[in-house]
C-alpha cells in the first residue's frame, strides 16, 4: 500500500525517535534499519526538507528527529517522501461517475479513505511504544496485539489437514 521509499522513511524516523540524545550518521541509521545507505541518504534529505528530521554537518553531525513524535503522524512521514497516490478516475474507464461510481471505483475509493484515515490517526510515538502520558492504557492497542498473538498461536498449533 505504500512505496518502498515511504517504508524506508518510516523505519528511519522510528529509529531516530529512540536516538534523540545524539545525531546519527546515515551509516548508523542504514545499518540499524537495514536500508541501503545511498537510498537512505536521499530519503533523509527529503525528510529534512519537510522538517521531520534535522541534518547537521561537521564532526558531530548527522541526523536527528526534529518533529515531535507525539504530533507527527505516519501520514506526515509518507507524504514528506512520496505522497500517497489517489485514484483520479474510473479504473474501468467508465464515464459519468459524477452521480454514481462503479463497484470497483467505490471499493478502491473507500479503501483509500480508510487507509488514509489510519495513517493520519497513527502517531509515530504509537509505533515506538512511546505513548503520551495522558493516553489511557487501553488505547495503546495492547489487547489487539495480544488477541492477534493468541490467534496466531492457535492457528500455528492446528495440525495440517490434507
Amino acid at each position: 500500500m505504500i512505496s518502498l521509499t515511504a517504508e524506508y522513511a518510516l523505519r528511519a524516523v522510528i529509529y531516530l525517535v529512540d536516538q534523540q540524545d545524539s545525531s546519527q550518521t546515515v551509516q548508523q541509521i542504514a545499518q540499524a534499519t537495514q536500508v541501503p545507505m545511498d537510498y537512505l541518504s536521499k530519503v533523509l534529505q527529503e525528510l529534512a526538507k519537510s522538517g521531520i528530521v534535522r541534518s547537521q554537518r561537521g564532526l558531530y553531525g548527522g541526523f536527528h528527529l526534529k518533529s515531535d513524535p507525539h504530533t507527527t503522524t505516519v501520514y506526515d512521514v509518507i507524504n514528506a517522501v512520496k505522497p500517497i497516490h489517489r485514484i483520479e478516475g474510473c479504473p474501468l474507464n467508465y464515464e459519468g461517475h459524477e452521480d454514481r461510481m462503479c463497484h470497483l471505483h467505490r471499493l478502491l475509493k473507500e479503501a483509500e479513505s480508510h487507509v488514509e484515515r489510519m495513517y493520519r490517526g497513527t502517531l509515530i510515538s504509537e509505533l515506538t511504544g512511546q505513548f503520551p502520558a495522558d493516553l489511557p492504557e487501553e488505547d495503546h492497542g495492547q489487547e489487539q496485539v495480544a488477541e492477534i498473538h493468541t490467534s496466531t498461536q492457535l492457528k500455528s498449533s492446528k495440525p495440517d489437514i490434507q
